[in-house]
């Protein structure tokens, strides 16, 4: 997938649609694509996450809990782990992955970033 294609999901997913297009540009050039088919481990239990997880096409699985679109920042910024592996949904899942360097790089240039994404309920 091209960086342009890239920052077209990114745009597409708040709060991402509120970056300058510099910043948004810069997170596209860096996101990684993931595909995983369904009940595969998307991120093993008891584990640091190890990025910020964009769903581009279906869903990733707490359990039996869908989780939001946009998951693991706070959860980087804490420290916190899942109890249990974070799995693809039935139809598999479509990610972009921003790894947890470039990800602090953006809060530390957009601090309201973590905010937003603690304020949205995103783990």
């Amino acid at each position: 997938m091209s960086i342009a294609r890239r920052l077209v999901l990114l745009r597409g997913q708040v709060p991402f649609d509120r970056l300058s297009d510099a910043e948004a540009t810069a997170l596209a050039a860096v996101a990684v694509e993931q595909s995983r088919e369904a009940g595969k481990v998307v991120s093993p239990a008891n584990e640091p996450l190890k990025y910020l997880y964009i769903v581009v096409r279906g869903q990733v699985l707490h359990g039996e809990q869908p989780l939001p679109a946009v998951f693991g920042g706070v959860a980087m910024a804490t420290g916190a782990t899942a109890d249990v592996p974070l799995l693809a949904g039935p139809d598999g899942v479509d990610l972009l992955l921003i790894a947890r360097p470039h990800f602090f790089t953006l809060v530390a240039e957009c601090p309201w970033l973590l905010m937003e994404l603690a304020q949205r309920g995103t783990s």
